[in-house]
């Protein structure tokens, strides 16, 4: 560029240097300056500067747009008692399974599962213990000894539950139906050689929960207390059935 410049100088200096009497060492010297001499375009090409814009991009993540899953641990205690159910017996006098020494206790988990319109379905698992007792009478020495036995009975549960979706007025009823593959057992005494009985139940169950608090920022999306009815009963003897009131606490985390 510079060399061009020159070039198209170098004439009319040349001419202008020969009219003020300029020998050909001072032409060649002032056209020498011309081409190191920076034009006006050149100088405002070197302060051209280019302001690059800063990035003004917000990454937001989508995961507060994904649908959010929580599971529920739910513990439970009920009065499920089968009155009407026994076992064989060596001593006299043997009276039913007429009261709970310990009571069933269930300790359940339940899937976030699916919406289906207004409600919820949810798979439920659990494991539950109760232990049943009855008396009965032994002839010891021309006397009657009064004896007990306990019987423990342990389930497993497999089974769906059905809810609302939301809550009205932090209420929501609740509904399941579960199979309960169980195990019922007593050691050796004096009323037998020994059980160990494998029967299998349905269960039914109908209540309501009530939400009393919710701590998000602890892992706790909701804790409820729940209480209801249910009915559970073995498909190959209707004396091992019972209905009975249960009551608990549920956290969905």
């Amino acid at each position: 560029m510079r060399i061009l410049i020159a070039a198209l100088l170098y004439v009319p200096i040349t001419a202008w240097a020969t009219v003020q009497k300029y020998t050909p060492v001072q032409i060649q010297s002032m056209a020498l300056r011309a081409y190191k001499s920076p034009t006006p375009a050149d100088a405002n090409d070197s302060m051209i500067t280019v302001q690059v814009p800063e990035p003004n991009l917000t990454f937001r993540s989508n995961r507060h747009l994904l649908p959010a899953h929580h599971d529920t641990v739910e513990l439970e205690t009920s009065n499920w008692v089968p009155k009407g159910y026994s076992n064989a017996s060596y001593a006299t006098d043997t009276t039913n399974y007429n009261t709970a020494s310990v009571p069933q206790m269930s300790l359940n988990i339940l899937t976030d599962g699916a919406a289906i319109g207004p409600v919820r379905l949810r798979p439920k698992l659990g494991f539950s213990f109760a232990q049943f007792q009855r008396g009965g009478i032994l002839p010891v020495n021309q006397n009657n000894l009064a004896i007990t036995e306990n019987l423990n009975f342990y389930s497993v549960r497999a089974g769906l539950e059905l809810s609302t979706q939301n809550s009205f007025y932090r209420l929501k009823p609740i509904a399941s139906v579960s199979l309960l593959p169980s195990w019922e057992q007593a050691p050796t005494s004096t009323f037998s050689d020994g059980i160990s009985k494998t029967p299998l139940l349905y269960e039914g169950t109908f209540g309501l929960s009530l939400r009393i608090l919710s701590m998000p920022n602890y892992g706790v999306q909701s804790l409820s207390v729940e209480t209801g009815i249910e009915h559970a009963q073995a498909f190959s003897d209707n004396t091992l059935a019972a209905t009975a009131m249960y009551a608990g606490l549920r956290g969905t985390l």
